[in-house]
């Protein structure tokens, strides 16, 4: 059942504000089994080595044309990446980083999100797409048979522009069809049966998150069972699992608001087929509290009668 378990990897920033290398930190997890990382954009990555990384991707990436840059992701996931010509020393040293990241963990599954105002119309549709491209770019980079981008609308409000959200995300779904990935929105800020109507209208997936359906005085946004009769196997692909209280979000699983035995029973029956990604409180140590948080959802399967 949790085959597919994993991590966000703000879990990480306590860790990278103190200098620990990312690259080691990942390679942590994968080794206690957590094989399933999703690379959380935001200021603690990009104040950290590895946003050089990153930064160093977005400028390789302008040197080539869609069906290049293509070739090249797929080049070095099938083990054949050389020196590439015509790049500066921090955009190979970019590329270079992410090579060496996926030879040293040959089982690793890397997807990309980022935060981004899709459910309100762009003030620059031009710079919009340039987003969009590169981050759907670099998705495709981090594992092009698997590729996958979730975006998430922090401050998304009401009323909604229903049009506005949809018309946005069809255009995201074509753009960059070179490097096809699975495109995911999140729920937060609204109700989640809201943003699955739109993922249902649009065509994209979604990535749920029941911590986020909480006000901060643990009262639900809007009515939650209209989303759980109407989700589907087919639109669910990833599901966060954290644990939120009246203090904010927790270091690991454990008691809360969210009601974590119930929501594994449900994801169960659904069947939920996609991914299960611990995101948590950062401490100083993310590992243990991923490991504590692994024994907990084992403890709720065993009592469930699940097989693992």
């Amino acid at each position: 059942m949790f085959d597919k378990l994993g991590i966000v990897t703000n879990c990480l920033a306590r860790r990278l504000a103190h200098n620990d290398g990312f690259e080691n930190l990942i390679e942590a997890f994968v080794q206690h089994g957590f094989m399933h990382i999703e690379i959380r954009d935001g200021d603690y990555l990009r104040n950290s080595d590895f946003g050089k990384v990153l930064e160093g991707l977005e400028t390789a990436l302008q040197h080539y044309s869609d069906r290049e840059w293509q070739g090249l992701c797929v080049a070095i996931h099938d083990g054949k990446s050389h020196q590439v010509p015509g790049l500066q020393a921090r955009e190979q040293w970019s590329i270079n980083t992410i090579d060496r990241l996926l030879k040293q963990n040959p089982d690793i599954v890397l997807s990309y999100a980022m935060a981004h105002p899709w459910t309100r119309p762009p003030e620059n549709r031009t710079e919009d797409d340039r987003c969009i491209i590169q981050a759907k770019k670099i998705a495709y980079l981090l594992s092009p048979a698997k590729a996958r981008l979730r975006l998430v609308d922090m401050n998304a409000k009401t009323p909604l522009d229903n049009n506005a959200a949809v018309f946005n995300l069809q255009r995201y779904r074509d753009l960059a069809p070179e490097c096809p990935l699975a495109l995911a929105v999140e729920n937060s800020a609204l109700p989640a049966h809201e943003i699955l109507d739109l993922a249902d209208q649009s065509d994209v997936h979604l990535a749920y998150d029941e911590a986020n359906i909480f006000y901060p005085d643990g009262t639900p946004m809007g009515d939650p069972e209209r989303f759980w009769e109407r989700v589907t196997a087919h639109r669910l692909i990833s599901v966060h699992l954290k644990q939120i209280n009246h203090h904010g979000v927790l270091a690991s699983l454990g008691e809360g608001f969210v009601d974590l035995p119930r929501l594994v029973n449900r994801l169960s029956e659904l069947p939920h087929e996609g991914d299960w990604l611990l995101e948590y409180q950062a401490t100083d140590q993310p590992i243990q509290d991923a490991i504590h948080s692994r024994e907990i959802l084992l403890t709720y399967q065993k009592q469930k009668g699940v097989n693992p």
